[in-house]
C-alpha cells in the first residue's frame, strides 16, 4: 500500500465543491511530462508556510490538513516522490483508481472527462459516492463501478465516522473479495 499525492487533501470549502477536477488536471500535467518538482510546488504552494495556520494553498484552496508535523521542506520531498510514484503507475495497465465523494455530485459530462483521463492505459473505476448518480443505472462503460452509499451532509463528520466510513470499508472488503474485480484486471 502506498500513498498518492491527493490521497490525503480536499478543497477547503470541501462541503461545497470535490477536488477531483483539479486533481485530473494534475494528472494531465504528469502526462505530458511536466517538471515534477514544478508541480509539487505549484501544488502545495504557500500551504505549509510557517505563518499559515491554515495549511491552505491561496491560489488553489487546497488544504493539507495532515502535513502538519514535518518541515516544508521534508513535506514538498514527500509530495515529489508521492508523484514520481503516481506517474510511474499511470503507465501500468489496469490501474484501478477508486474515487471516494462524499457529497459531490459529478454531472456526465465532467465523469467523462474523469474517466478519459483516468482510463487511457485500460485501466478500471470504483467510484464511491454519497450521492446518487442515476446516470451509472445505465451501463455507460464496463470498466467503470459505481457505488452509492448515502451520506447525510449535515451531520458532516460525525456520520462520516459512524456511518460513511464503515460502510466504504464493508463495501470494499466485499469489493476486493469477490470475483467482480479479478475478472475486471484480466
Amino acid at each position: 500500500m502506498c500513498s498518492y499525492p491527493f490521497d490525503w487533501v480536499t478543497y477547503k470549502q470541501q462541503i461545497d465543491d470535490s477536488n477531483v477536477f483539479y486533481n485530473c488536471g494534475l494528472i494531465e500535467k504528469l502526462k505530458k511530462g511536466e517538471d515534477i518538482d514544478q508541480i509539487v510546488n505549484e501544488f502545495i504552494n504557500d500551504a505549509l508556510d510557517i505563518n499559515n495556520k491554515t495549511y491552505t494553498n491561496s491560489k488553489t484552496t487546497m488544504w493539507f490538513p495532515h502535513d502538519t508535523q514535518k518541515s516544508k521542506k521534508e513535506t514538498i520531498l514527500q509530495y515529489i516522490r508521492r508523484f514520481k510514484r503516481l506517474k510511474d503507475h499511470l503507465s501500468h495497465k489496469n490501474n484501478l483508481y477508486i474515487l471516494i465523494n462524499r457529497h459531490f455530485y459529478i454531472s456526465p459530462e465532467m465523469f467523462k472527462i474523469v474517466s478519459n483521463t483516468l482510463l487511457e492505459n485500460d485501466g478500471n473505476i470504483l467510484y464511491i459516492s454519497g450521492i446518487e448518480h442515476p446516470y451509472f443505472k445505465q451501463s455507460i462503460n464496463k470498466k467503470i463501478t459505481f457505488k452509492h452509499i448515502p451520506y447525510d451532509v449535515s451531520k458532516f463528520y460525525d456520520y462520516d465516522y459512524t456511518l460513511f466510513r464503515p460502510q466504504v470499508k464493508s463495501f470494499l472488503n466485499h469489493f476486493f473479495n469477490n470475483t467482480t474485480y479479478n475478472s475486471m484486471t484480466q
